[in-house]
């Protein structure tokens, strides 16, 4: 969760520049006509973006064999993936070498996104 207006400003300042990003936040798994949204959006964007964005990976997105696939998928290829992940799905995650996971708290919101920043950028430390 963003914590203030600006943090969205700048959070949506950045992904209107950047037109190699995917975006999907809280996805919605299934629509009422019986269509994957997901699924879809996220297999065109393997292909066609250089960053994928996930909001959010937690149980029960996991219930779908589709959803785990595609999120597993992302995170093999050669894109950059920013993903919020529930903090009890964390450690599908966090044993990869290629993969931070960075832990939210109620205190440190400031420091998430200036790490974030760095990331994005492409710095090491």
């Amino acid at each position: 969760m963003v914590p203030d207006k600006k943090s969205i400003e700048v959070i949506s300042k950045f992904f209107r520049r950047r037109k190699d990003i995917f975006l999907l936040v809280d996805p919605v798994l299934i629509s009422t006509s019986g269509f994957n949204l997901f699924v879809e959006d996220t297999k065109k964007a393997l292909k066609e973006k250089n960053f994928i964005v996930i909001d959010e990976i937690g149980k029960m997105e996991f219930f779908s064999e589709k959803f785990r696939k595609i999120v597993f998928e992302a995170f093999n290829s050669s894109k950059h993936v920013l993903g919020v992940v529930h903090k009890d799905m964390r450690n599908l995650f966090a044993s990869r070498e290629d993969t931070e996971v960075l832990e939210v708290e109620l205190n440190n919101h400031q420091d998430i996104l200036k790490r974030c920043r760095i990331l994005l950028k492409g710095e090491k430390n």
